[in-house]
């Protein structure tokens, strides 16, 4: 009787972990190589993150919400992105955003929707997307972009410029300035 009592509690322990127990899901053994691609490796709010050259920084870039996705070398930022740039440990420009992009192994940014530039020196410029390139050090940007100063308001399509805005050019240009223009 002991052994027909063990047998029946072995029986119904086995048959409730089975129909407890839910294939592929919360099994990480059962995932495709495409799932875990598609998750990110790690999730954070609040954060910052720090692009440096040769232990200098070039930037802090922070936003709300952080995804990394290790397979992919890309960190999606959301939740309103704002990067600090500097050069040589001086403060250049701040970029904010409410999405960004960060190619890690690149050192590349991409930032998305009501992007706005504004440089120490004075200029404000505002895109819809923009890039930075640490090893270049210049943004850019082949949209439209409104670039304004103290006394020039341009617009124009496609734009590059060192990160303190004070060297740039603007693709097919319109506006208004004041200066004189070189030919």
């Amino acid at each position: 009787m002991k052994r027909f009592i063990l047998f029946l509690l072995n029986g119904i322990l086995v048959f409730s972990l089975t129909w407890c127990s839910n294939p592929g899901q919360n099994d990480s053994s059962s995932d495709t190589s495409a799932q875990r691609k598609t998750r990110p490796s790690q999730e954070s709010w609040d954060s910052e993150i720090y692009l440096t050259k040769l232990g200098v920084r070039n930037a802090i870039i922070h936003s709300g919400h952080l995804e990394q996705y290790n397979q992919q070398d890309r960190v999606q930022m959301n939740e309103g992105v704002k990067a600090d740039f500097f050069k040589d440990n001086d403060h250049m420009s701040t970029l904010t955003a409410d999405s960004a992009v960060v190619f890690q192994k690149r050192n590349i940014m991409h930032a998305y929707k009501n992007v706005i530039v504004h440089s120490d020196s004075g200029v404000t410029l505002y895109t819809e997307r923009i890039s930075y390139s640490q090893k270049t050090e210049k943004i850019t940007s082949d949209t439209m972009v409104t670039m304004t100063t103290r006394t020039d308001t341009l617009h124009g399509i496609g734009f590059e410029s060192n990160l303190d805005l004070t060297q740039w050019k603007i693709k097919q240009p319109w506006g208004v300035t004041t200066r004189e223009m070189k030919k």
